[in-house]
């Protein structure tokens, strides 16, 4: 398919804003390329230069502040994150062409009244994750970022002999004091903030409507499966048994390629993930008596934990389809089925056995199960650090 026809299946389906958020991003492969590297200037110049000022501060503070140090962690992997998520579809360019050339691909050739139904219920499903996890990261960032700016709001409401302290959004090092240069920062942190929770959205709610347009496959096939066992006619029962098993393939292929995509950024992001609810958990305990750096890195912890639930539940989403599917070759009325149709049923039956499942690295299986454990392990974290301290 070429650009145009890609371009028209996205404006013309559910997906609509998924392809804006990445063409605000510099990320929609089909935009001129003086576009895209313009807006990727923009977006790498801001991330790079709220992320020095933590290594600078991992370097400085290591040793002999350890509070700070582990605030500066955390600073370091959530940009080291985003950076990753967007280098992804730079540097896998190809790979999301074909990705998005098969989800143009399936719009048009599937045109059955009934599948198309199917893959639009999937498809708006996939738009409400859209818009629910865009607004819940905007308010997230506004507010971790506005927090900040309460003692300076009091003081224009209700002003004090002298000015309360002012909080910097994050105590990194700086070459120079960063209190003299309050406002500014300020601003340069709302920037990143608007900018990384953009790359976030854009990045996340793209793999998640990828993932649902394989489900919407998943469900297809399995309506093509009970259809041939419906059929009277045994060529016709057995065209649409063929129908079902080549539409099996094309979406195992396509959960592969999903994979190929997505397995080394996960793997890096399931790190910097354990590393940043690890230290933050005890940059809680530390802040324990100071109230809005206690609720603001709460909130830190709560949204990693609701991002990597995020990217999990897709995962889980694919094991429970494919697993349907098994179950579905078993409940069907085969033995309506010709023998013919009996025969590449038991095939699919064999296929179906093993569940498909997305992995982080090939073997960290995304799923609740393993969400449940790493929110379990953090807590543990929290209870130590809390004994400790």
């Amino acid at each position: 398919m070429n650009k145009k026809e890609v371009d028209k299946a996205f404006n013309d389906s559910w997906l609509q804003i998924n392809k804006e958020l990445n063409v605000f991003n510099g990320l929609w492969p089909n935009r001129p390329n003086g576009d895209k590297i313009f807006r990727r200037f923009i977006v790498l110049t801001v991330l790079i230069t709220v992320t020095l000022p933590h290594v600078l501060g991992i370097v400085m503070q290591c040793g002999s502040n350890m509070a700070l140090c582990g605030e500066n962690v955390c600073g370091f992997c959530y940009c080291s994150g985003v950076i990753a998520k967007f280098i992804v579809p730079i540097v896998s360019k190809k790979k999301f062409v074909t990705l998005y050339e098969k989800i143009a691909l399936n719009w048009k050739d599937i045109t059955d009244p009934y599948e198309q139904s199917i893959l639009e219920e999937f498809s708006k499903l996939g738009r409400l994750k859209t818009w629910f996890y865009f607004v819940y990261c905007i308010v997230a960032g506004f507010a971790f970022c506005q927090m900040t700016a309460l003692p300076a709001l009091m003081d224009i409401i209700q002003p004090l002999n002298e000015s309360r302290p002012k909080i910097l959004v994050t105590k990194a090092e700086y070459p120079f004091n960063p209190f003299d240069y309050y406002y500014e920062l300020y601003f340069i942190y709302c920037t990143a903030a608007v900018v990384s929770v953009s790359v976030l959205v854009s990045t996340d709610s793209t793999y998640s409507v990828i993932i649902h347009q394989s489900l919407g496959i998943f469900s297809i096939v399995n309506h093509r499966l009970q259809k041939a066992a419906q059929h009277k006619n045994p060529d016709e029962s057995y065209r649409v048994m063929v129908s079902a098993i080549k539409l099996h393939k094309s979406a195992l292929q396509f959960l592969e390629l999903i994979e190929s995509t997505y397995q080394s950024v996960f793997l890096m992001f399931i790190f910097v993930t354990v590393a940043f609810l690890s230290f933050g958990s005890l940059i809680i305990v530390e802040h324990s008596e100071e109230i809005i750096d206690l609720i603001r890195m709460t909130m830190m912890e709560l949204g990693a934990m609701i991002h990597i639930f995020f990217i999990s539940w897709p995962g889980q989403l694919v094991i429970d389809h494919s697993e349907n599917l098994f179950l579905s070759t078993y409940t069907t009325k085969w033995y309506n089925m010709s023998m013919k149709g009996k025969i590449l049923l038991q095939f699919m039956m064999m296929r179906c056995f093993k569940p498909s499942f997305l992995t982080a690295g090939g073997f960290y299986i995304m799923n609740f199960e393993n969400y449940g454990s790493i929110v379990k392990t953090t807590l543990s974290y929290v209870t130590v650090a809390l004994s400790f301290h």
